[in-house]
């Protein structure tokens, strides 16, 4: 029994040992080493000590303009569309601009008085707005730059 005891003590320090000692294993040429990947874990200190030592700059980052404000109130341009042909339809009793597509309806501040009339084919311009979270509409709010009729 305590020969089995000393044995079995003797080979768990047999084994423990390569984990304490430091060895450095040269890395061959085509050897690729593994990248570090979001959540790994970096040592005890070393994220600070990069973080700290790293510049502050703007550089590369969008700008960013005020919203404007419109009938829809101060939203952020989500796309910009030019010269894009359409027509006009009545929705719930306000006249919006459906792509000739069919896929897209913009509900524009100020449509021009003279071009609301169900069906009036027109090619417009201008900026699609954001969706509030929760908002549920009939059409995408736009802000309309140019708009004119077009020949059917």
């Amino acid at each position: 029994m305590k020969l089995n005891l000393i044995l079995s003590i003797f080979l768990a320090g047999i084994l423990m040992l390569p984990s304490c000692s430091e060895k450095s294993v040269p890395v061959k040429n085509n050897a690729q080493l593994k990248k570090p990947e979001v959540g790994d874990k970096l040592p005890e200190g070393m994220a600070s000590e990069i973080f700290d030592k790293a510049p502050i700059t703007n550089d590369g980052a969008p700008t960013l303009q005020e919203p404007k404000e419109d009938c829809h109130g101060k939203r952020n341009i989500v796309q910009n569309l030019e010269e894009v042909e359409g027509s006009i339809m009545n929705v719930a009793n306000r006249f919006v601009i459906v792509t000739n597509n069919g896929t897209s309806r913009y509900n524009p501040c100020k449509l021009p008085d003279k071009l609301k009339k169900e069906g009036m084919p027109i090619r417009f311009s201008g900026d699609v707005l954001e969706i509030l979270p929760g908002e549920r509409l009939a059409a995408t709010p736009f802000r309309l730059r140019n708009i004119v009729e077009r020949e059917k």
